[in-house]
């Protein structure tokens, strides 16, 4: 088997949430960092998106991500 590049993509809820792909584990954490503040920020002393999850996935595929 050939080793396969693979890339950091941050997802929500299984979905992609930037045309990024990231070459190290810490530069998909600022970026997951940022979506997790935008999310759970609180507004009006209600979270935005309280049940949405961010996540960090690696890949080998990165375009198959939705």
């Amino acid at each position: 088997m050939i080793d396969q590049e693979f890339v950091y993509v941050v997802t929500r809820d299984g979905r992609r949430v930037s045309h990024t792909n990231y070459p190290t584990y810490e530069e998909a954490l600022v970026e997951a960092q940022y979506w997790t503040a935008l999310i759970h920020k609180i507004i009006n002393g209600n979270k935005v998106d309280p049940k949405s999850i961010i996540k960090i996935a690696k890949t080998t595929t990165p375009r198959k991500f939705k």
